[in-house]
């Protein structure tokens, strides 16, 4: 971009640079995210309810520890029966909300970040504004001064002098196309 800039002002004015600490902030996010063994989430007890029966179902093993071994087989069977047919999306959503809480907070910090890495660019095309707006505001007194004051350039050496730098500025976009071609 500053390129472009600087190729219409024909001069070097322009130098755009971002802040890469950045894009090595976001690399380092990125990984840390990605990286299964570093999200740290809390273990979530899905028999903790105040049910009766879960409680009952929970301290199973405990109250029949004595039955017989065949009897043990049809509480084993009651007791998966009991928790297949329970309901866990409350439990799945907390810990898809508590492992999708640090990509929020990524995303959130995204709009900040690009703004930290354009700061310089928008201080150097704020001062090339400055700059440009008193250069207009220069030539516009110029030309006000020119309307006011015609004779001074109806003068025929004047007028001369006039296209003499019209041509040489004319040759001198010639080369400038020339040069692209």
């Amino acid at each position: 971009m500053s390129a472009s800039f600087n190729q219409m002002y024909g001069e070097e004015k322009m130098a755009f640079y971002g802040d890469f600490r950045v894009l090595d902030d976001w690399a380092r996010d990125a990984d840390r995210m990605t990286r299964g063994g570093n999200i740290q989430l809390e273990k979530v007890n899905i028999l903790m309810r105040s049910a009766s029966s879960q409680f009952l179902m929970k301290s199973a093993g405990k109250l029949f520890g004595t039955i017989p071994q065949k009897n043990k087989g049809i509480i084993h069977r009651k007791y998966k029966q009991f928790i297949e047919s329970k309901d866990y999306s409350e439990f799945a959503k907390s810990i898809t909300d508590r492992f999708m809480q640090q990509f929020e907070f990524f995303e959130n910090s995204l709009e900040r970040d690009i703004q930290m890495f354009f700061v310089n660019s928008y201080e150097v095309l704020n001062g090339m504004l400055k700059e440009t707006e008193d250069e207009m505001e220069k030539n516009k007194d110029s030309l006000n001064e020119m309307r006011e004051n015609p004779e001074i350039y109806r003068d025929p050496l004047t007028l001369f002098e006039l296209k003499l730098r019209q041509f040489e500025w004319i040759g001198g976009e010639v080369d400038r196309i020339h040069e692209y071609r």
